[in-house]
């Protein structure tokens, strides 16, 4: 309550250049009118890619100004298998789930590398298959830091939305300036399917891959989310 958001939900307007190529008046207008709504009411959108892209955070500092942020953390080893299946879904991908791992475990950050150098390139498979290195969160807040400041900033693990959201929600509510209400989930939203299971071996050696990324993380945020270890 409180909140009025475009119809579409990722608009990727910072993040993908050829929707940069819009202009600001194509963003604006993806958003509702105030005049049409009435009453208090903010509005925002949600684009996961925003976090990982190189230049986005830049370009949303530079654009919104006193703009707040939320960054939603899923435990990275859920998250890769996760991005993995919707990149067979959407067919992104066709190599088995070991097979896309090890690539990416053989040259992690290196899609990033060529972003960072032509930031105005479009690549599509630094947002698809970058299963791994979009789970080492810590670089990511760092880069959120350094263009918004902190206080503008609200890093929430997902698992603890998800399991009690009702605990969750009046930091929400509260960051955003809004009412406090009751608020709760009957389910969890966008649940996947998968066509096949993340292996215990692969499972063992992300977690030893993630573990010093995360407790860096850990340290930033001065809290510690109970992801398994």
């Amino acid at each position: 309550p409180g909140v009025r958001v475009p119809p579409v939900k990722e608009l990727h307007f910072f993040d993908v250049p050829p929707r940069r190529e819009k202009g600001l008046a194509w963003y604006r207008a993806c958003f509702p009118l105030r005049v049409s709504l009435g009453g208090r009411w903010i509005t925002g959108e949600a684009s996961p890619y925003y976090m990982y892209r190189p230049g986005a955070i830049e370009a949303i500092a530079r654009v919104l100004g006193r703009v707040r942020v939320i960054a939603l953390l899923r435990e990275p080893v859920s998250r890769a298998f996760s991005h993995y299946q919707h990149a067979v879904r959407k067919g992104w991908e066709t190599r088995g789930v070991e097979e896309a791992f090890e690539d990416e475990l053989g040259r992690l950050g290196e899609l990033g590398a060529q972003v960072e150098r032509d930031p105005t390139r479009d690549l599509p498979i630094h947002q698809q298959r970058s299963y791994i290195h979009r789970g080492q969160y810590a670089e990511q807040i760092e880069r959120l830091w350094r263009h918004i400041p902190r206080e503008r900033t609200l890093i929430i693990q997902s698992e603890a939305l998800f399991r009690d959201c009702a605990a969750v929600a009046p930091r929400v509510q509260a960051f955003l300036g809004l009412a406090l209400r009751d608020l709760m989930l009957e389910r969890v939203p966008n649940r996947g399917r998968y066509g096949e299971e993340l292996s215990y071996a692969l499972s063992r050696r992300l977690a030893r891959h993630f573990a010093p990324h995360n407790q860096r993380l850990f340290e930033m945020l001065g809290e510690r989310f109970d992801w398994p270890v």
